[in-house]
């Protein structure tokens, strides 16, 4: 009701019903209006919402993409580098290798050698032992054998020589110059080194190959090979 119309009914003194009047005719926004913008807002808001979820988890998507991509590229370039340091790394430790294994070589033989040596220099009967057997190893026929050995060891080997080869014709030297088990024997035009040594050194070569030839205390071939 307007304020006209409450005027007038106060100065007839009569009052009348409120009529709602018809849509359309008021100055005001009606219900309906009103209802309308509402919901109208209300799905703009959520339009603008779902917009904004959406540009979201394409943001995201787009960056976990390059993310990746470059999480892939930074590891295939550590993977090259690894691998180039690996090979690197791997050209001097074959080089290391190959020292340590000769120097564990090396060493082993001289254990040997010591141990061989000893055992000679307490038991004579291995000395006798390695005499024989290098004379076995001359030409058939040698009859003028010398056999250079230390002093403290000539008499034993001299005296158990004389019971199983009285058949060969050799001499036993009296060699200062060489250690308690070390053995020469000279049978013109042959030699052999029957030391604790050159034995070893000769087992090393058959075992190891032919890079030891050239050390020293290897046993020398008979010389009788190459004039035949």
């Amino acid at each position: 009701m307007s304020s006209s119309d409450m005027d007038e009914q106060k100065q007839s003194g009569q009052s009348r019903p409120w009529v709602l009047p018809p849509l359309g005719q008021v100055d005001s926004p009606s219900a309906a209006e009103f209802v309308r913008s509402t919901f109208e807002t209300s799905g703009a808001t959520a339009d603008a919402a779902a917009l904004r979820e959406a540009a979201r988890q394409e943001g995201y998507r787009q960056g976990y993409d390059e993310g990746m991509a470059r999480a892939l590229a930074e590891s295939e370039q550590l993977q090259r580098e690894l691998a180039d340091t690996l090979d690197f790394l791997r050209q001097p430790a074959a080089r290391i290798d190959a020292r340590v294994e000769h120097e564990l070589v090396e060493l082993a033989l001289a254990v040997a050698k010591a141990i061989l040596r000893r055992e000679v220099s307490v038991d004579p009967n291995h000395l006798i032992g390695m005499i024989r057997g290098a004379i076995e190893q001359l030409p058939p026929g040698e009859r003028d054998i010398q056999i250079h050995l230390h002093p403290e060891a000539a008499g034993v080997v001299e005296k158990t020589l004389k019971q199983y080869d009285r058949d060969r014709s050799w001499k036993i030297v009296r060699d200062p110059a060489l250690g308690r088990g070390d053995c020469r024997i000279h049978a013109d035009p042959s030699y052999i080194d029957a030391s604790p040594a050159a034995l070893v050194d000769q087992l090393a070569v058959e075992l190891l190959g032919g890079n030891r030839k050239s050390d020293p205390g290897l046993a020398v071939a008979e010389e009788s090979n190459d004039a035949n």
